[in-house]
């Protein structure tokens, strides 16, 4: 349910915000920041990877914003 409910929102995010997450950690000494957020995106990958029927073409969306 997830996987076609926010799939393509949480990709984008985590595509956006990984680099910061991985910043913020070591400069606040915090490994679990957004640990949360990359375990979904983890997750969600794996799943679209044994589902690519429900593949939401990030990449895609992703070129078109940046």
């Amino acid at each position: 349910m997830i996987a076609l409910l926010m799939c393509g929102l949480t990709r984008l995010y985590w595509s956006k915000y990984s680099q910061i997450a991985e910043e913020a950690r070591s400069v606040m000494g915090y490994t679990r920041f957004l640990s949360e957020t990359e375990y979904l995106n983890g997750e969600l990958m794996k799943y679209l990877g044994e589902h690519p029927e429900l593949n939401t073409n990030i990449e895609k969306t992703l070129h078109d914003i940046t």
